[in-house]
């Protein structure tokens, strides 16, 4: 009898420190909520990012011991000029080079031209197919072009409607000076300074679809193959050009 007491006794002692160590008879405390404080609302969108500007170009160089000529490569940004041909056209040194051909890949030249000028450009193409474009503003708006050496290197002529053939006018890897002069709204075209064509009135000249300009205020340059121009020139004959893009 005495050993059932003891035991009794040690449970009730065991029930007492289980319950005082029991979170349950704990006091519950409520924590009160953390306190934000909100600013005004910004009803304002964000601003818009800015679009990179295009360089300007500086007034094109002058040709040393040449009267008004101008050398137009050193204007021509291939980040902002390329109108058809991105990754076909480089620019080393002082050259212009077309890389890869098809599809005509053309560069405007952010120069727009004066009344009366002699556009000039020596090129020379490794293979022969179709040629190289100077491409000019027309009056009153529209372009027009002076194209060498498509047919394989024997065509020449004015828009898709005013050409002609010269077997061997142009060959592979030699290098040619092509010129457009253009005075009071006619046009000679020009291979290595002998005139092979004139057509009286610009305005009736066009440009075909492959030699579509951005700017049609300015002049621009097309190939349809690998080409190296070694030197794009103007001179102004009457009037002075200006810097443009």
């Amino acid at each position: 009898m005495c050993r059932l007491a003891a035991v009794l006794t040690t449970l009730v002692s065991l029930i007492s420190s289980i319950a005082c160590c029991c979170p349950c008879n704990r006091p519950f405390v409520i924590q009160p909520p953390p306190v934000v404080v909100q600013g005004p609302a910004n009803n304002n969108p964000p601003p818009a990012e800015k679009k990179p500007m295009p360089p300007q170009p500086k007034s094109p160089p002058a040709v040393a011991g040449a009267q008004r000529t101008y050398d137009l490569i050193p204007i021509i940004d291939l980040k902002w000029d390329i109108v058809d041909g991105e990754g076909k056209w480089q620019l080393q040194g002082t050259q212009l080079k077309c890389v890869e051909g098809n599809f005509v890949p053309r560069v405007q030249i952010p120069y727009s031209p004066p009344q009366e000028y002699d556009y000039v450009v020596t090129f020379s193409q490794p293979s022969l197919r179709n040629g190289v474009s100077l491409i000019m503003p027309k009056p009153g708006g529209g372009t027009f072009y002076w194209a060498v050496g498509f047919k394989n290197g024997s065509g020449y002529g004015f828009d898709p409607d005013h050409g002609a053939d010269l077997p061997k006018l142009i060959e592979p890897n030699m290098q040619y000076v092509v010129t457009a002069q253009v005075r009071q709204g006619s046009v000679k075209g020009l291979v290595n300074g002998k005139m092979l064509m004139e057509h009286r009135d610009v305005r009736n000249l066009r440009a075909d679809d492959w030699r579509r300009m951005k700017n049609e205020s300015i002049l621009g340059i097309a190939c349809d193959d690998p080409c190296t121009f070694h030197r794009i020139q103007i001179v102004e004959v009457t009037g002075k050009g200006k810097p443009a893009r």
